[in-house]
């Protein structure tokens, strides 16, 4: 079994869609630009804030982004847990690959403050030995620099660690760091996309991120 496990957060541990979707649509409103269903934002998250906002916004008003990022950012860090939750079984699987003796880890496109504070809202420090957001240190995934640096830090070596999103976003960036990824089926992308984006491995419930360990060689 791998020593390390380095999961995505939105999507992958956390359903968080809800609160995002009403930050985002919270600004929208403030800038006077059209809202929209909760649904469309399964397409506009996963490449960071900056490209969450942009991806919000009208075509031809992306000169806004970095306000509506700005209105979005100060809001959200303050009620990023009204309604987001770890998915079902994330508790589980965690106590299980931690039993097992793996470390763990969060690598999230989400600003770092952001995603410590919704770590640290759900799971607490139990869990996780590193948690890292995106900061302007390194590039968003999926540029490898990040994931790297994690490894590297938590010194381990890349063939013993594992990359864990529900993404294509994950998917490369495990192809781009030369780990092996598990695809995560429940999240906010599809199984085709997972697939398309070159998915070997895909878990449909959190405990089949562990037989999908225990399995390998």
């Amino acid at each position: 079994m791998k020593k390390l496990c380095v999961f995505d957060l939105d999507g992958t541990l956390v359903n968080s869609i809800e609160d995002i979707a009403f930050a985002v649509n919270r600004g929208l409103k403030l800038l006077g630009f059209p809202e929209h269903p909760v649904s469309a934002f399964n397409s506009f998250v996963g490449d960071g804030m900056y490209k969450l906002c942009e991806r919000a916004l009208p075509e031809n008003s992306r000169e806004y982004t970095c306000e509506l990022s700005d209105l979005y950012g100060s809001y959200y860090i303050e009620h990023c847990c009204v309604l987001t939750k770890p998915y079902d079984g994330i508790i589980s699987v965690l106590e299980k690959l931690r039993g097992a003796g793996l470390h763990l880890a969060v690598l999230s496109n989400k600003p770092h403050n952001q995603t410590i504070s919704v770590v640290s809202k759900l799971f607490g420090d139990e869990y996780f030995d590193y948690v890292l957001g995106q900061t302007p240190e390194f590039p968003v995934k999926p540029n490898p620099a990040s994931l790297n640096h994690v490894i590297e830090s938590m010194g381990i070596s890349k063939s013993d660690a594992v990359n864990i999103g529900d993404s294509n976003v994950d998917i490369i960036l495990g192809k781009n760091a030369g780990i092996d990824s598990i695809g995560v089926s429940w999240g906010f992308r599809t199984r085709e996309e997972l697939t398309k984006a070159g998915a070997e491995r895909i878990a449909d419930t959190p405990l089949d991120i562990y037989d999908l360990l225990n399995k390998q060689v």
